[in-house]
């Protein structure tokens, strides 16, 4: 049996950094596409585990394409097994609700398991599903799970939206070793974006994220999987690459750029050596969008940051149908200094500047470093707190996360600094 399983299309949204007037950027491009790789491809059996609309956009943007794409899909008598989650808990049941789809199927409206058994090419699997009752969910979905009603002779695949990692208590979390043990082959989970296999075998658990790259913060390959169930603890799982949007961070060194000419041709050599090393990857993709960041040493780093602000005109040619397009450059180079533990040793602004960026090279604290970082962390809660930026989520970064952020931001000041310090003395 063909299973094709992906979530979170987020049906309604596009790609940001991609003109919308190019269709490519729309979540719908993809959800058509898929629907005809299903069909050519012969699938059996589609999952879709929740977010599969956007809840901003679930009734202007969403409904008819998802409708569309249901009907082509049952006509063609594929299954398809739906599991709602938090963006589309209310519309899902609306659109499916009429029963004038026989092949598709929500599991688990009222937030309880439920088992659905397929029979496709001799070859029988079961799915048990669980979709959120309402918005927000601050339970774990597996709290009232039972293995009673599968029969342990066939395969049973899970599908439901929750969050492993539990960022925010309120989106069905739960914990990874709660799965391992529910006579269950594998699960399919949505509510995470970036592809992610928890578990690689017996069960087999993952995220296969969005299907449709959406933000720059999505990096990295976007496909649905496709699994292939021949029996029991028998099953071949591989990526079907959908999306036409990719985004890409890269780390360039520029310490050889004497000139701007010099800086574009490492800049867009570098774009064009990494779109190589994943043509393969890049079928489907029309917009590979790139986060660069500037790394080495240069005697004048604020020329960089002048020079930087060019770089989203570069447009390096691949061997491909793919345009590339450079998005933002974060300048992390450093001032040329010939002994900056010297430097350091001073009593200087030059010196002062030297010691805390020592101090965040080798993981070390200071008195001025500390203050720094209580400034930046009291900046950024005013933005938090701040009406204009409650849409942001601000609030979504781990500590650990922060302080790394922190650092980073404190460390390109610095840099930036000194540079200054340096030019000055040389003039």
């Amino acid at each position: 049996m063909k299973i094709l399983a992906t979530s979170d299309l987020h049906l309604g949204k596009r790609s940001s950094e991609v003109p919308l007037t190019e269709k490519e950027s729309s979540t719908r491009y993809t959800w058509e596409q898929i629907v005809d790789g299903c069909l050519n491809q012969a699938v059996d059996v589609v999952l879709l585990a929740g977010d599969i609309v956007d809840r901003d956009n679930r009734f202007f943007e969403a409904v008819g394409p998802l409708q569309a794409g249901l009907e082509k899909l049952d006509r063609a008598g594929i299954t398809v097994i739906i599991t709602a989650g938090n963006h589309d808990y209310d519309v899902l049941p609306a659109i499916t609700g009429n029963n004038s789809f026989e092949n598709v199927h929500i599991l688990g409206h009222n937030g309880e398991w439920e088992v659905k058994t397929i029979t496709r090419n001799n070859q029988t699997v079961q799915f048990v599903g669980w979709s959120f009752p309402r918005q927000y969910v601050p339970e774990s979905p597996l709290v009232n799970f039972t293995s009673q009603g599968l029969d342990p002779n066939f395969p049973a695949i899970g599908i439901f939206h929750g969050d492993a990692f539990s960022r925010e208590k309120k989106y069905g979390p739960f914990d990874l070793n709660n799965l391992l043990n529910k006579d269950v082959d594998a699960w399919i989970i949505g509510h995470i974006h970036k592809p992610t296999i928890l578990h690689g075998q017996n069960p087999f658990v993952c995220y296969p994220g969005s299907p449709h790259a959406l933000s720059p913060k999505e990096t990295g390959l976007h496909s649905p999987l496709m699994l292939t169930v021949s029996g029991k603890h028998k099953m071949e799982v591989k990526p079907v690459i959908f999306s036409p949007v990719r985004y890409e961070n890269i780390s360039v060194n520029i310490t050889g750029a004497k000139n701007e000419d010099s800086f574009r041709d490492i800049i867009t050599s570098s774009l064009r050596d990494h779109a190589r090393a994943i043509t393969t990857e890049l079928e489907k993709v029309r917009f590979l969008i790139y986060d660069i960041k500037l790394e080495g040493r240069h005697r004048d780093v604020n020329v960089l940051s002048r020079w930087a602000a060019n770089v989203p005109d570069y447009r390096p040619d691949v061997e491909s149908a793919t345009i590339v397009l450079p998005r933002k450059v974060i300048n992390n180079a450093e001032p040329s200094v010939e002994n900056l533990h010297e430097l350091a040793s001073q009593p200087s602004p030059a010196g002062i500047v030297a010691g805390t960026i020592l101090a965040l090279r080798e993981g070390r604290s200071s008195e001025l470093l500390e203050s720094l970082r209580e400034r930046w962390y009291s900046e950024r809660e005013k933005l938090v707190n701040a009406v204009t930026y409650q849409p942001l989520s601000l609030n979504d970064a781990d500590n650990g996360t922060l302080h790394e952020e922190a650092d980073r931001y404190i460390l390109r000041e610095c840099n930036r600094l000194l540079n200054e310090f340096i030019n000055q003395q040389a003039n």
